[in-house]
């Protein structure tokens, strides 16, 4: 399981926010990074303990979880860049 799979199953970015007093761009960054920083995630463990914890798979830091998202990243923004040139072309067109 990984970041994003585990903090849905616990009420999703929302709630954890929420209950942790941060901001739900935080906690996207976590699921961005597949990393929850050690304070935190001991924090989560204490609140949740029926969590299947063991089961967590994380990335090494959030460093290494971000490197690891940005070719995925990077395909939608190409993705998102061929739409719009089609659009404009087709504008262009009309």
């Amino acid at each position: 399981m990984n970041v994003r799979e585990l903090l849905a199953s616990i009420g999703g970015a929302s709630r954890i926010a929420e209950d942790c007093e941060l901001t739900v761009g935080r906690v996207s960054q976590w699921q961005t990074a597949n990393y929850i920083p050690r304070a935190w995630l001991a924090l989560l463990k204490a609140r949740f303990p029926l969590v299947q914890w063991s089961s967590l798979k994380m990335a090494k830091s959030e460093a290494a979880g971000r490197a690891a998202a940005k070719p995925k990243q990077q395909k939608r923004k190409e993705a998102r860049i061929i739409r719009l040139q089609q659009k404009l072309e087709s504008l262009r067109q009309s």
